[in-house]
């Protein structure tokens, strides 16, 4: 999310002692992106104040803080200050030195991918106008691994991936609904788990919606517990 952010038009990181926050002012209603990870609750704590100001200068409407599963220290300073948890995926993680998927040769690759398509992909699939597709406009591929798959010649599924400390990280994965169940998204990842074993990547990592988790099972992906998103949302 650092380096989507630092990429994204409008956007930027802000690192405090013990917390970091993505803000993509180009998707204000998206609190996936507009979102804070910690590593210190009474950090976190001591921060909010803060990140709120932040969120609201740039426009921000929805912003989520990742929380693990079962930490009151957390999530009891997040609800006093008004936020709500809407959201709980689940991490996962893949060891790819065991991956033994190979590529479907019939998959249909876009020769140059760009962020912008995958937000239009993922604005089909999950039924949003246009959010994701404003946010990634403009973001520079470098730094990214980017999928979109075909069928029937069209832009159909889509998939990136970042490299980080011998992880290969894996967001934005989306299908659109007249593609659903024909196995683009095992595809799409199975070509994206052999490319990041081939680079040296050691292992990868997702957070799983409830819908692609049995995707994500089936490529060998072992559930390492929930995650809450406790979301603060500005009235209108």
């Amino acid at each position: 999310m650092r380096a989507l952010a630092e990429a994204a038009p409008q956007g930027r990181t802000v690192e405090l002692p013990g917390v970091a926050a993505a803000i993509m002012p180009a998707a204000p209603e998206r609190s996936v992106i507009n979102c804070v990870v910690y590593g210190d609750a009474g950090r976190l704590a001591e921060s909010l104040d803060t990140l709120a100001q932040e969120y609201d200068s740039a426009g921000v409407r929805a912003w989520t803080v990742w929380v693990p599963h079962d930490e009151p220290a957390a999530t009891e300073v997040l609800a006093r200050a008004g936020h709500v948890n809407d959201g709980s995926p689940r991490a996962m993680v893949l060891d790819l030195e065991s991956f033994e998927g190979e590529p479907d040769p019939s998959l249909v690759l876009a020769e140059r991918p760009t962020l912008r398509e995958v937000g239009r992909l993922n604005d089909l699939a999950y039924g949003l106008s246009g959010d994701f597709e404003r946010a990634l406009d403009g973001v520079p591929t470098e730094g990214f691994h980017v999928y979109v798959g075909l069928l029937d010649g069209e832009p159909a599924g889509a998939a990136i991936t970042h490299d980080c400390e011998g992880d290969c990280g894996v967001y934005l994965v989306a299908t659109v609904p007249s593609a659903q169940g024909r196995g683009l998204a095992t595809a799409l990842m199975t070509r994206a788990m052999t490319d990041g074993r081939e680079r040296g990547c050691a292992t990868s990592s997702l957070q799983a919606t409830k819908r692609g988790r049995p995707v994500y099972e089936r490529l060998g992906f072992e559930d390492r517990g929930e995650l809450e998103m406790w979301e603060r949302r500005r009235r209108t």
